[in-house]
């Protein structure tokens, strides 16, 4: 089956270095295409290109007061552990895979009390931003009449956002809400 997918995705960062208190995340977009190959009744692998925001918003007294977006183009390569349910066209699904993304944009802002100001990555982070985020992805979902799915994922970096530096310890998390409808079944 191939098609198309879209969603909506609930960015952070985390690590070591990032402090939760003030991270608001970023609400990000996330469309693009798939190739689902059934390899048996319960095994299928799904590759995906998909374009994805990755970032957050931080926050000082009730206001943003910096911002990092962050955009990316993902190859997810999914493996799907699918429990068919007999006659039904239901079928419900656990996902997990490894993901590639190469980042294709990014700017930073902050709030300088005059107004929000935004500039890019490059001309803020002295280091620059890891072009690759390298990430595991892990989430579950239901097939609904063989050409309609519905998905919820987990997406865990490994790649620290500042690949130069050993000391900053900062990386993209991620959970997406997804909606895919393939174009012929299985």
């Amino acid at each position: 089956m191939t098609g198309l997918t879209a969603g909506i995705n609930f960015s952070s960062l985390g690590g070591a270095d990032v402090n939760g208190d003030n991270n608001d995340g970023r609400v990000g977009l996330v469309v693009g295409v798939f190739g689902s190959f059934l390899l048996s009744e319960r095994f299928a692998f799904q590759p995906e290109l998909r374009f994805i925001q990755k970032g957050a918003d931080f926050t000082g007294t009730g206001s943003t007061v910096a911002a990092l977006r962050l955009d990316y183009l993902q190859i997810p390569l999914i493996f799907r552990i699918r429990f068919p349910t007999g006659e039904g066209k239901t079928v419900p699904f656990l996902a997990l895979g490894p993901s590639i993304a190469f980042k294709i944009g990014c700017d930073a802002g902050a709030d300088l009390g005059g107004g929000f100001v935004s500039q890019g990555c490059d001309a803020v982070f002295t280091n620059g931003i890891a072009s690759t985020d390298f990430s595991g992805i892990v989430g579950a979902g239901v097939e609904i009449k063989q050409n309609l799915v519905l998905s919820v994922r987990y997406d865990y970096s490994f790649t620290s956002l500042h690949p130069l530096t050993d000391d900053d310890k900062v990386y993209n998390r991620g959970l997406a809400i997804l909606l895919a409808y393939g174009f012929r079944s299985w």
